[in-house]
């Protein structure tokens, strides 16, 4: 059986149903999930067609979910903020699923300050200097040293560098993880 996988940095992973159901259904990454709900909202604007559901999960529920199998009783879509991985498509294999990855879009980064706080005018140059892992001084690569703005720029704000982002448990940070790993 031949399913059809999307994948977002963002993603989607589509069926070839035999069995017939009135609806399509979604399931998978919570970052594509407002993307899908877009997408299913202007489908279901069309009277002939019912509006797909749906659900959220995890990247691991779409990707898993679209190859537990084919019907009524397995989900047509997963969502995914990351690639399959070679585990994940043997699982395919094992259940006769065959995957075509569809890349739809890619997870963005915002830098992002208070409204109350400093203004931060900062150069790429300067947010690639504060958030890499290693960085060049005297030099030697090393362990990036900057805890503070103005540490890797003087004319900068003297407040902490801080960095938020999903959890380890997240597809959508390893996926920045592996982007970052790919680029060396």
């Amino acid at each position: 059986m031949k399913k059809l996988i999307a994948f977002v940095s963002l993603a989607l992973f589509a069926v070839e149903a035999n069995a017939t159901r009135n609806n399509v259904s979604i399931a998978g990454s919570s970052t594509v999930l407002p993307f899908a709900t877009i997408i299913a909202e202007q489908v279901g604007k069309n009277p002939s067609i019912k509006t797909p559901v749906v659900e959220s999960g995890g990247s691991s529920v779409g990707k898993k979910g679209v190859c537990d199998g084919t019907g009524l009783t397995f989900i047509d879509i997963g969502n995914a903020s990351s690639r399959m991985k070679v585990k994940e498509l043997e699982y395919c294999n094992k259940n006769d699923i065959k995957v075509t990855e569809i890349k739809v879009g890619y997870d963005g980064i915002v830098v992002a300050s208070s409204k109350k706080g400093t203004p931060l005018k900062i150069s790429k140059y300067d947010l690639g200097k504060a958030l890499t892992a290693k960085v060049p001084v005297d030099g030697k690569m090393v362990d990036n040293p900057y805890k503070n703005w103005s540490d890797v720029n003087p004319s900068l704000p003297n407040l902490p560098i801080k960095v938020m982002g999903p959890p380890t448990t997240y597809s959508t940070r390893a996926s920045i993880v592996a982007m970052d790993k790919e680029k060396g």
